[in-house]
């Protein structure tokens, strides 16, 4: 099994355990004690900054990167690394302030050869995985600092992504823009829904539209596309109603954007 998969594998594997079990794993548990492949990933992928650089695309980095790499810190109990990753995050792609803005999907090198953001673009997967994790680290370290930037990002998202789509109830738009159509309609793409994350901020929010936007995460698939809606991503040459496993949903966000790749695509020595 490839690095890759494997990395998602296993974060499927501890996710659907935290989920399902209402967050006991990090209630209870103070992290993946000797964890080679965790090891592995910071020394292939994670400066010591915070930075995780994708070296397979122009060494650049993404906000999707930047929350797996947290969740996957957070998992491992690493707090050094958790802190350094969210740090980077915070200053590099929020402006500094991760309430003030939702993170810039792409930073890396610039036409100009400057190192920066290149697109501020949000990515709602990203967004998401980021409210979910600070909230879960929160709860393991006790830390209210940590809760409550989880429900000041969680809040925005809700202010900025989360829309009622006619036809197809609240959902969450993989970005701020580029996904308004003419005639108000609307681009979704299912592979940014992961619905363990999305019924995880459903128990941290229940007032929240958490709830109701993983109950049609997980009906879309079978209901059909409602007039008015396209459907991208890995998906979009497929029927809509052939993907009903909604754990493939969110597998597919992570296959695509954590830069977890062969073992041969490490850091230059």
């Amino acid at each position: 099994m490839n690095s890759c998969r494997f990395w998602v594998v296993g974060l499927w594997i501890v996710l659907g355990l935290g989920v399902t079990t209402g967050g006991a794993w990090a209630a209870g548990q103070s992290g993946c004690e000797n964890w080679p492949a965790w090891e592995d990933y910071k020394e292939d992928f994670l400066q010591d900054d915070g930075r995780v650089v994708d070296y397979f695309a122009d060494a650049r980095s993404t906000s999707e990167g930047q929350a797996y790499s947290l969740f996957f810190a957070l998992v491992a109990g690493d707090r050094p690394a958790f802190d350094r990753i969210l740090q980077w995050t915070r200053l590099n792609l929020s402006g500094g302030d991760l309430s003030s803005r939702l993170m810039a999907w792409k930073w890396g090198q610039r036409p100009d050869r400057s190192w920066g953001v290149i697109d501020w673009n949000p990515a709602g997967d990203a967004d998401v995985w980021l409210a979910y994790t600070l909230h879960q680290a929160g709860n393991l370290w006790n830390d209210a600092a940590l809760r409550e930037a989880a429900a000041r990002v969680r809040t925005r998202i809700e202010s900025e992504l989360v829309v009622s789509v006619p036809g197809a109830g609240l959902v969450l738009l993989p970005g701020a823009e580029g996904f308004s159509l003419p005639g108000d309609g609307w681009r979704l793409n299912p592979s940014y829904l992961p619905l363990p994350v999305l019924r995880g901020l459903a128990k941290e929010a229940p007032r929240g539209p958490w709830r109701a936007a993983s109950i049609e995460a997980r009906a879309r698939p079978r209901a059909g596309c409602p007039k008015g809606v396209e459907i991208t991503g890995p998906f979009r040459d497929r029927s809509i109603t052939s993907f009903v496993r909604p754990a493939s949903l969110g597998a597919a966000a992570a296959a695509v954007a954590v830069p977890a790749h062969s073992r041969r695509s490490r850091r230059p020595r």
